[in-house]
């Protein structure tokens, strides 16, 4: 005990004090008022609490923030004892969540550097490989700086004094338009591997260059990845390609053969090593855009559409595969549908809601074929047909050769009630002449139908 005392004073003697910046370029009205609440009680009842993250972050650089996150020397039960409308979460992290209508303001305790604590029984819990896989330390907010990721991360904002205290440099790397991590690239990569994709996000959202040791250590150490958890990946793809920035996004993560580590079939096929589909980069170029376009108008986006798009060439390589196989053609693109969902080989586990997602809306660009009476209303009842719908304008936009479907569909969904009559009688006569023509008997022989080909007119 002893000797973790005198190890602790130490490390307090040693502390920088932090940079004050009074002049900032920080517009208080963009911050929540239900986040200046939660400091404001919690600085009532005698603890310390500043707004951190990327919440100052932005604000410096002119993006409006968010997220709002609280750090306090305030333990986790005691702002559950100040704040009635909150709950506590996590068991990696202990944090608490406090609850304004739709809002929600995370609440998380200063956590300490230190391997162990002299104050209690919590430790910090190291995997094999040196994964944290448990921090729960508290400590005060000079402890608290270090734990952080990167130094851009690491700037509290004082919402009393309307100050930014910077501890690490963070403030410098605004300037200089750098991502840089706090300590040991390396080390603390091996802690948590979610950080070399969030470099990599921050990067292309901000439009900054990663400082030299933060790239390098990520170059060298891509296999630490496989370590995440499938859940969390899943989370860092839906943050990374829902901001407003997912073309850059992507366009970083291949530099660094992210593609590669996260979609490895898409990867393969972009790269000619596996064939059935030639439109990938057009059709995920053009998705990414579209959605970057839909984020900024502030129009609803659909958590599903990026793996409908990005797993779209999966799934054609998969038919690509079926082709020669016996049996009816809408069997092998279910066939190829549920191989697709199972064996992706990439590291994102797909929730089942999304997964369902897109098998309803893949089964329907064969289904958008059939414009007969009788069989378009299921088409047009399906829940996900207007998914299904835009989807299929982003693959003729790819190149496919849907643009004449895809343009009956435009005009359709246009048209009133009686030209949408009119379009439906005749593409079903022209159906039915068509097909009276492929069943024409030759030398007295009445041909059958094809089992491995949609019946449908031509676009």
């Amino acid at each position: 005990m002893i000797k973790c005392l005198r190890a602790w004073f130490k490390s307090k003697d040693n502390t920088p004090e932090p940079k004050r910046f009074s002049d900032h370029e920080i517009n208080p009205g963009l911050y929540s008022k239900n986040a200046v609440k939660v400091i404001k009680d919690l600085s009532s009842a005698g603890f310390k609490a500043y707004l951190v993250g990327g919440a100052v972050r932005d604000a410096l650089v002119g993006i409006s923030p968010k997220d709002f996150d609280v750090a306090t020397d305030a333990h986790p039960e005691q702002v559950k004892k100040i704040f009635r409308n909150s709950i506590l979460i996590g068991r990696r992290f202990k944090l608490v969540h406090v609850r304004f209508g739709r809002e929600i303001i995370e609440v998380a305790t200063f956590r300490s550097g230190d391997q162990g604590s002299c104050f209690g029984k919590e430790k910090r819990l190291f995997g094999k490989k040196g994964l944290l896989l448990r921090d729960n330390i508290y400590g005060a907010i000079d402890d608290d700086v270090w734990r952080r990721d990167f130094t851009i991360n690491s700037l509290y904002y004082d919402a009393i004094n309307n100050q930014v205290l910077d501890y690490t440099g963070g403030m410098d790397d605004l300037k200089a338009k750098r991502v840089k991590v706090i300590g040991d690239p390396v080390a603390r990569y091996k802690e948590d591997p979610v950080r070399m994709i969030r470099a990599i996000r921050y990067a292309a959202k901000l439009d900054f260059k990663i400082e030299k040791k933060t790239d390098s250590a990520i170059r060298a150490h891509k296999d630490l990845f496989e370590n995440v958890s499938p859940d969390r990946v899943f989370v860092e793809i839906i943050k990374t390609f829902y901001g407003g920035f997912a073309l850059k996004a992507f366009d970083k993560l291949a530099e660094y053969d992210f593609i590669n580590l996260l979609f490895p079939k898409v990867y393969k096929i972009m790269t000619g090593k596996l064939k059935g589909y030639n439109y990938t980069d057009m059709l995920i170029s053009r998705a990414l855009y579209n959605t970057d376009i839909r984020y900024k108008s502030k129009k609803p986006l659909s958590t599903a559409f990026i793996f409908v798009v990005f797993l779209w060439p999966v799934l054609q390589h998969n038919l690509y595969k079926l082709s020669k196989a016996d049996g009816a053609f809408i069997n092998k693109v279910k066939q190829a549908i549920k191989e697709t969902l199972k064996n992706h080989d990439g590291p994102i586990s797909i929730p089942k809601g999304i997964a369902e997602t897109c098998e309803h809306v893949w089964l329907l660009q064969f289904k958008l074929m059939y414009r007969e009476d009788g069989k378009i209303q299921d088409v047009l009842d399906n829940p996900k047909f207007r998914m299904a719908y835009d989807f299929l304008v982003l693959r003729a936009q790819a190149g496919e050769e849907v643009y004449n479907l895809a343009s009956w569909w435009n005009d359709f969904i246009a048209a009133d009630d009686e030209k949408k009559s009119n379009m439906i009688l005749s593409y079903t006569e022209r159906a039915k002449s068509m097909r009276a023509k492929h069943d024409k008997p030759r030398n007295g022989h009445r041909r059958g139908k094809q089992k491995n080909r949609p019946e449908a007119a031509k676009n």
